[in-house]
C-alpha cells in the first residue's frame, strides 16, 4: 500500500469512527452488535460507503459477518488489520475529546 492509500484509510477511519457510532445509535439504540444491512443503510443515509467500507463493518461485525460480505466491498483489508485501525482512531478521538469537554465544564455551578 502506498503513502497515499494508506493516508485515505487513515482518513476513511477517523469519518467511520466519527460517525458510525452515535448514528448507529441514534438510529437503532445501543446495542453491542449493528448487522451488515444496519450498517449499510447508516452509510448510505449520510456520506455513502467509500473506498475503504471494511474498516467500517470491521468496528462492528464479527469476523465471520465480514467474511461474508467481503465480496461486495470495494477494498477488501485483513480483518484485524481493519478493525483494529477502527478501534484505535475511535479511543484515539475519546482521548482528545473527553478533556476538552471537562475543560469546557470547569468552573460552572450547578442550578
Amino acid at each position: 500500500m502506498n503513502v497515499f492509500a494508506r493516508m485515505a484509510l487513515h482518513r476513511a477511519a477517523r469519518r467511520y469512527a466519527r460517525l458510525l457510532p452515535g448514528e448507529l445509535q441514534a438510529d437503532y439504540g445501543a446495542s453491542g452488535a449493528y448487522t451488515a444491512g444496519q450498517i449499510a443503510a447508516t452509510l448510505d443515509r449520510r456520506q455513502g460507503p467509500g473506498r475503504y467500507v471494511a474498516v467500517a463493518y470491521a468496528g462492528f461485525l464479527t469476523e465471520s459477518d465480514c467474511q461474508a460480505i467481503a465480496p461486495s466491498l470495494p477494498v477488501v483489508l485483513p480483518y484485524n488489520l481493519a478493525r483494529d485501525l477502527f478501534q484505535h482512531t475511535f479511543l484515539m478521538m475519546l482521548a482528545v475529546s473527553v478533556p476538552l469537554l471537562i475543560r469546557e465544564n470547569t468552573g460552572r455551578t450547578s442550578t
